[in-house]
């Protein structure tokens, strides 16, 4: 009934507007302002000064006439390169984690002329890729561990026309893997060691079978072999049967493979196999008895195996074997009266085998023998004195070595011998009165290739024919920069703080309120450098930093944006330590607010990493309570989440594992919610997310409790399991928890569909599957999961479009591609999302534009890129981005000021709410029926009516929700009262 008041009968409707229009003519309303700037803009150019950037080249691998290897350009993290040794013919690949984050691509290894080795993307994790030398034929070939999480393959070892690696997966561990290419061919060869990880370790090929140690849980590590199916992939022999021989140090010579084990009686000798139980055998007992010798760095060489090794009496010296007792012999005692020469570098060229060794008087110069005592002698005392010349193994180009040394005079630079004294010279002075620091040599086509610095361009890709005219950078991959790099951009009202360089490179605390005059350095942290800001938290009105002035290690800092009001709040550790390690992954820094108190892992010698609390004072900054009280252990909280006045976390206190914890700031009120896994493993919840004041998380519960969703009040009683989203299958937990109007959404994990999306009402029988978007077993990998107002925005590759943005109602129906910004089956790569006004904001690229700003109102047409920062086919990379007051910050690269602070501040909302670009009655009464409740407001609804309420200088200021003011607001712009 209601429903038709204001749209059938035009009197009561036109005496509705009129009392409306007096009192939108008698409000106190702002008469009109201007709008903000049409595009993005550079709020200030931080670091105007240029400096040298390093691409840091690295991994390089020959295939074919071109190297493969990981660089990183300035605008792209590590990503995956090529070179044909020309600057033209050295270009990226592929940006396959897009944007500035890492792709990181190791380990190698090449197969039927393709390229095959690890790599990250923005969400899937370290998987195995390939690539043909294009854009379009590098992919990956399978996402082993899906959800998120990374299977890392290691050893990439090509064995015929077939690839063999290890590899992590959430149901067998790490075990042992091949692929022919393709996804369906990427498999488990065998679990070895059923119900844990066999670690398959030392993959080596050897006339057409793959060797290697492994643990099976029942022998220990011992040498094993493979052909690629389960039952060619069996262990050679026990050498030791009372534990494992822990086999390593493995190399091929004369078709036979030598190696290190201990078979319970000799320690740690050398060993030789041919693949047999029988052909597998103790060489040589070096170290007589239970002693061990070690033997490391084996190389073959003209049918002979080069180690280093250590009998018990001349120390670490250099040894030969022919495979038998007999012929494994000390070539020399370098080093005598016990001491050690530690050759390393072993590699052939003629007659003689070249190495590094220290002989106790000229330090580690280049060495070289015949395999006879007489016959073995220093070639050059290239640094003289006890220091040493050596950085790097000897590499053999053109009949020639070339290696990286330091005569004491020119720093480390390359240099060549010929194996006399007066044929080992210094190639080239790369950078006068310093080093260039060669590193990454590779020899490939004749000419050797490796990382140089020449001082100007940073560390770059050099090659060498082994001549000064020869020795030149190829390109410079990464430009100079003259980036402030901004990082943990955080707001806090309308201001906006980050961490920046300025023109000294220095790293501190920066603020902006979208002024290029209001964009200052609050404070100089330390003095003498880098201050090392690694996050930035609000609780209440005080500024948070986690940061490392040089003297005190990682403390909490409070600030007030002023310089005087930035303080050191308490020197929890005292000492150099700091409460915070960023190299150890064990320890994350978590934190949540709850109310004016902030929350997060304080660390102390005493007490270890435990649950801290901080009112903003050092009086009030204190240990709420030891949890795992035992000594030298600690309770490591983390995901700490705030919920009714309480912060939930996880934590380990000794006794129950990783379970879910509550604390309201005292020692009694700091207690376990509930037992999941009552074994002492722990559940070890994850994703805590609050919805409607219940915390929701997912988390691995026992038999009796159960896997899979769960639910919380922060009781006992209430903390129950809402659905087993994975029957039989508990390693694949929810994740990506986000609540959107009363409606949990989540990426679970099916056998029959992988990982999909699902939605959950907080029941059982609510918690469903909402579309299996690629059809079929294989995950559509949704991520970056956003509400909003009433519709998600995700991630997801359906196996047609590639990852593209997907919303969802929440139905199968509803739930569809946005639309297809990397046209066919590309990569669009969005890499966040940020909701302003009504609006999705997020980074694609679109293959012709790079990684770019662009914005969603949920509609195909309606998607579209926001402008071109950098012009052309690169990137600007927006990153880091906060929404403060009406305006997104970001950083990015426009390709002539670096990586800077930028602003992009949208057209207000403009009251149309009928979308026929005029203001009139029917958006009015539009308006009027959202804010009466009689019609449901659409996402288009929010973006144009959310005009309320006005800010000082006349915009509005919208605040999520459509009432009364924004109806007076949309009456007097129609009137003409308003402007903007």
């Amino acid at each position: 009934m209601n429903s038709k008041r204001y749209s059938s009968n035009p009197r009561p409707a036109a005496r509705v507007i009129r009392s409306l229009a007096v009192l939108a003519l008698l409000a106190g309303l702002p008469a009109g302002a201007e709008a903000g700037p049409a595009g993005p803009v550079m709020v200030r150019d931080i670091n105007t000064a240029s400096a040298p950037v390093s691409s840091n080249p690295s991994g390089m691998t020959a295939n074919g006439g071109i190297l493969f290897f990981s660089a990183g350009d300035g605008a792209n993290g590590p990503e995956l390169w090529k070179s044909d040794g020309t600057a033209e013919g050295t270009a990226l690949v592929k940006d396959i984690n897009t944007g500035p984050g890492p792709g990181t691509p190791q380990y190698f290894s090449v197969m039927n002329g393709i390229t095959y080795f690890s790599a990250m993307d923005s969400f899937r994790g370290v998987e195995l890729w390939k690539s043909d030398g294009t854009a379009a034929g590098t992919v990956l070939v399978k996402d082993i561990y899906q959800g998120g999480e990374s299977s890392n393959p290691l050893e990439l070892t090509t064995v015929g026309e077939t690839l063999f690696f290890s590899a992590e997966h959430p149901v067998y561990g790490r075990e042992l893997w091949t692929s022919d290419g393709t996804a369906e061919g990427t498999v488990l060869v065998a679990d070895i060691a059923a119900e844990a990880s066999s670690a398959p370790q030392w993959l080596r090929a050897v006339n057409g079978t793959l060797f290697f140690a492994a643990d099976d849980g029942l022998h220990g590590r011992e040498l094993w072999k493979s052909d690629g199916t389960p039952e060619g992939t069996v262990m050679v022999k026990d050498i030791n049967p009372f534990g494992g021989s822990e086999p390593g140090e493995m190399a091929v010579s004369g078709g036979i493979l030598y190696f290190t084990a201990d078979d319970g009686e000799n320690g740690h000798e050398l060993w030789r196999s041919d693949g047999t139980a029988e052909g597998t055998y103790l060489v040589a007992d070096i170290a007589p008895g239970e002693e061990s010798s070690y033997p490391f760095e084996p190389v073959g060489i003209n049918g002979m195996l080069y180690f280093t090794a250590n009998d018990g009496y001349t120390g670490y010296e250099l040894w030969q074997s022919d495979g038998t007792p007999e012929g494994t012999t000390l070539v020399k005692d370098i080093n005598p009266d016990g001491e050690d020469s530690m050759p390393w570098g072993i590699v052939g060229m003629d007659r003689y085998v070249y190495f590094a060794a220290d002989d106790g008087v000229n330090g580690y110069e280049l060495w070289r023998t015949d395999g006879t005592m007489g016959g073995t002698e220093m070639v050059a005392d290239i640094q003289p004195g006890v220091g040493g010349s050596m950085y790097s193994s000897p590499r053999l180009v053109n009949g020639m070595l070339l290696f990286a040394a330091d005569d004491g005079e020119h720093g480390i630079e390359i240099w060549k011998s010929d194996g006399t004294p007066e044929g080992t010279l210094m190639v080239r002075d790369i950078i006068p009165d310093a080093m260039s620091w060669p590193s990454e040599l590779m020899v490939h086509n004749g000419t050797l290739y490796f990382a140089a610095d020449d001082g100007v361009n940073g560390t770059e890709l050099w090659k060498s024919d082994g001549t000064a005219e020869g020795t030149v950078l190829v390109r410079n991959i990464a430009p100079e920069s003259s980036s402030s790099y901004p990082y943990y951009l955080t707001t806090m009202g309308n201001t906006v703080f980050f961490a920046a360089a300025d023109s000294e490179g220095d790293f501190d605390l920066w603020q902006s309120d979208g002024t290029a005059d209001g964009t200052v350095q609050v404070k100089e942290i330390n003095p003498n450098g880098w201050a090392y800001l690694e996050q930035l938290f609000v609780a209440g009105d005080t500024l948070y930093i986690l940061a490392d002035d040089g003297e005190t290690g990682y403390e909490l800092w409070k600030s007030d944006g002023t310089a005087e009001g930035t303080v050191l709040l308490k020197d929890i550790n005292p000492g150099p330590q700091g409460i915070y390690f960023p190299t150890n992954p064990n320890y994350s820094f978590s934190t949540a607010a709850v109310g004016n108190t902030l929350y997060f892992p304080g660390y102390t010698p005493a007490n270890g990493h435990e649950l801290w609390k901080s009112d903003g004072t050092a009086e009030g900054t204190a240990l709420v309570k030891d949890i795992n009280p035992l000594l030298d252990f600690s309770s490591l909280p983390d995901s700490f989440t705030a919920m009714n006045g309480s912060v939930f976390f996880v934590a380990d206190d000794g006794s129950h594992g990783a379970e879910l914890w509550k604390s309201d700031g005292t020692p009694d009120g700091t207690q376990l919610v509930k037992d999941m896994y009552q074994d002492g493993l722990g559940s070890r919840p994850l994703s805590l997310t609050v919805m409607d004041n219940v915390l929701y998380f997912s988390a691995a519960g026992d038999e009796a409790n159960g896997y899979g969703l769960w639910r919380s009040d922060g009781t006992t009683e209430g903390t129950v399991l809402v659905k087993d989203t994975s029957p039989g299958n508990h390693f694949l937990l929810p994740a990506y928890l986000t609540p959107v109007n009363g409606t949990l959404f989540f990426a679970a994990y099916d056998e029959s569909a992988g990982f999909e999306l699902w939605k959950s009402d907080g029941t059982t029988y609510g918690t469903v599957p909402v579309a299996d978007i690629m059809p079929g077993e294989n995950s559509s990998n949704l991520r970056l999961l956003t509400g909003v107002h009433g519709t998600l925005f995700f991630v997801a590759d359906d196996g047609i479009h590639g990852e593209e943005l997907w919303r969802s109602d929440g139905t199968p129906e509803g739930t569809v591609m946005v639309k297809d910004i990397f046209p066919g089956d590309g990569v669009s790569g969005i890499t966040w999302m940020k909701v302003l006004n009504g609006v999705l904001y997020f980074a694609a690229a679109d293959g012709m534009n790079g990684l770019e700003l662009w914005k969603s109102d949920g509609t195909a047409d309606g998607t579209v890129r926001v402008t071109n920062i950098m012009a052309g086919e690169g990137s600007s990379s927006p990153s880091y981005p906060v929404v403060a007051g009406n305006a997104l910050y970001f950083a990015a690269n426009d390709g002539e000021h670096g990586v800077e602070l930028w602003q992009f501040v949208p057209e207000p909302p403009n009251g149309d709410l009928t979308g026929n670009e005029a203001l009139d009655v029917p958006d009015v009464l539009r308006a009027l029926r959202i804010a009466t409740g009689i019609a449901e407001p659409t996402m288009a609804d929010f973006i144009h009516g959310d005009v309320a309420p006005l800010a000082a200088n006349g915009l509005p200021a919208p605040d999520g929700i459509i009432d009364m003011e924004d109806v007076l607001v949309v009456l007097r712009k129609m009137l003409g009262v308003l402007t903007w």
